[in-house]
């Protein structure tokens, strides 16, 4: 959903291993830039504790990258990819 200013973004990710992800970030042209507000989760979820997620157009692919910090380790690349339309 729109934030505060018109390039501002919040969103709710909800997942069915028990964590649920708040962030707010920005999109600037070809790229959503996301980070953690909250982290939430059952008592049976692996502890993650904060997320960094970075979509954007490359050469007409679309490329993300999600750092993740977890399980008493700091923020680190987890997963990456450029997506090309077949």
């Amino acid at each position: 959903r729109p934030g505060k200013e018109p390039r501002d973004v919040e969103v709710m990710l909800a997942h069915p291993t028990g964590i649920v992800e708040v962030y707010v970030g920005e999109v600037v042209f070809h790229k959503v830039e996301l980070r953690t507000d909250v982290v939430a989760r059952t008592e049976t979820a692996k502890q993650v504790t904060a997320l960094h997620r970075l979509y954007g157009l490359v050469e007409g692919d679309l490329a993300y990258a999600i750092d993740l910090a977890a399980v008493g380790e700091r923020l680190q690349p987890h997963l990456s990819a450029r997506l090309t339309k077949v």
